[in-house]
């Protein structure tokens, strides 16, 4: 017996409730749809603009390191005014000839070879000097035992002047897409880490020619080390990350770090960053600056670094580097090419 009986109309009711049509639910997944194609890419945006954030933190560590090792160490580096050279060289603790680069050069100096800081020459005694070695005159600077007899080992450090733990630190041999290196390129030229920015690119460091910049004639860059001339700031320094091609012929392949690009190439093989579009036969005065940009042809390692303010004003006459006394840094922003309007830099 039902001591409760359902009232008549609540029942009806309760088998009347609306449902939704085929065509109110298709409505509702379109408006979440639509919903999710305008945050996401604000989401993406933020992330973005987060990393950037971060990068410039980091760049602004590296700049304050740097600048703290000119002020301790200014003797050291006559030719670049106290900064860390970073010219393409022989890296002295190695046995044999290979060429590490400005992006590499930058790690060595701010936090040395094991990340326990810099072996300042003053710091070196003469049996260590006097090391007749070719290539390899800085070998046992960074051992903690062995060497010479007469020498006490480990040497006295300098720095480190930029925590090793925020710099990212990795071995260029690591980063993706890692180019063959070119005719002549010792593999070991890619065990020697860098600093890489938080899309997962290289940090380059170009340091200026102090000797250059003090000359009223010196050209705002030039190609190569070897290239006759004063010029500030010089591409073949970082040319293992952002590639020098002329032609057909690469010294240094470009480095596909995302595969990004859609074409284009020297050699209709390669494909080309920005940063190494530079012939050995463009002065890089102002002259030869203006005649580019009155062809179009802005995709050029001078033109990025040029003080476009200065050429302007001037009536485009004066061209001179940003950071004309100091140093450039450079990361490739998100797409991973150098040269492009989303990279990061100190200038």
């Amino acid at each position: 017996m039902n001591l409760f009986p359902a009232h008549p109309d609540r029942a009806r009711h309760a088998t009347a409730l609306p449902a939704f049509t085929l065509i109110e639910l298709l409505a509702v997944i379109a408006i979440i749809v639509l919903l999710i194609s305008i945050l996401v890419p604000s989401v993406g945006r933020a992330r973005d603009q987060a990393k950037n954030a971060k990068t410039r933190a980091m760049l602004k560590a590296i700049g304050d390191g740097l600048e703290a090792f000119k002020g301790e160490n200014e003797d050291e580096v006559r030719k670049t005014g106290g900064y860390p050279p970073s010219s393409a060289a022989d890296d002295p603790t190695e046995p044999g000839q290979q060429n590490i680069f400005g992006a590499q050069w930058l790690v060595r100096y701010l936090v040395g070879k094991d990340s326990s800081g810099y072996v300042a020459r003053r710091n070196v005694p003469p049996p260590l000097l006097d090391n007749p070695q070719q290539y390899w005159e800085q070998r046992y600077w960074y051992d903690t035992e062995g060497g010479p007899q007469g020498v006490t080992l480990p040497l006295e450090r300098v720095g480190p002047y930029v925590a090793p733990e925020g710099l990212s630190l990795v071995l260029p041999e690591k980063l993706p897409n890692k180019p063959d290196g070119g005719p002549g390129c010792d593999p070991n030229t890619f065990k020697q880490p860098v600093a890489r920015d938080t899309f997962g690119y290289p940090v380059l460091y170009y340091a200026a020619n102090a000797r250059a910049a003090a000359k009223a004639d010196a050209k705002i860059a030039r190609y190569r080390n070897d290239t006759p001339g004063q010029a500030i700031y010089t591409m073949e320094d970082n040319g293992l990350f952002t590639g020098m091609c002329q032609g057909s012929t690469c010294r240094y392949p470009a480095w596909d770090f995302g595969n990004l690009l859609g074409g284009g190439a020297d050699d209709a093989t390669r494909p080309i960053y920005k940063l190494s579009h530079f012939g050995m036969t463009n002065p890089a005065d102002a002259q030869s600056l203006a005649a580019d940009i009155a062809a179009g042809n802005t995709a050029t390692f001078p033109y990025y670094i040029l003080n476009k303010s200065a050429f302007e004003t001037t009536n485009k006459k004066t061209a001179i580097p940003n950071r004309k006394d100091s140093f450039l840094l450079i990361t490739a922003g998100k797409d991973g090419i150098y040269g492009t309007a989303d990279d990061v830099t100190n200038f």
